[in-house]
């Protein structure tokens, strides 16, 4: 749940790297140096991952719901290629495991549904 008091908004039309100042300024103004956890909650664009590692690297990065939902989308599409009631069904269920966090079962999952030749290839020991 947000807490509207602990939010703030910064913006403007700039280039990636003013932007990535801008942010970076408004995180130390809010207590950035003194946080024991950073988190940059943002989709999963390359641009903004370089952002986050040049000013944030400690920082956990997560993908938002909104386009981790996007993304599940797709690999469901990728998946069941043409059987549109399976890419409903399993998004669906995928969408749900996304609502309680269960992202690595969705990972698991997945991978039992790739083609045969591109499956990861189990370590011997």
């Amino acid at each position: 749940m947000r807490d509207p008091d602990a939010t703030s908004f910064v913006g403007a039309i700039e280039s990636v790297d003013d932007f990535g100042w801008r942010i970076y300024g408004e995180a130390v103004r809010r207590g950035l140096t003194q946080a024991e956890r950073v988190v940059v909650l943002a989709d999963s664009a390359q641009w903004i991952k370089s952002l986050a590692q040049m000013h944030f690297p400690e920082a956990k990065l997560i993908v938002d719901l909104y386009h981790a939902r996007q993304h599940v989308s797709e690999l469901c599409k990728a998946l069941f290629t043409r059987n549109e009631k399976k890419i409903r069904q399993q998004r669906m269920r995928w969408w749900t495991d996304l609502d309680d966090g269960e992202v690595e079962k969705i990972i698991h999952q997945a991978q039992h549904h790739l083609p045969q030749e591109l499956k990861p290839r189990r370590k011997r020991k």
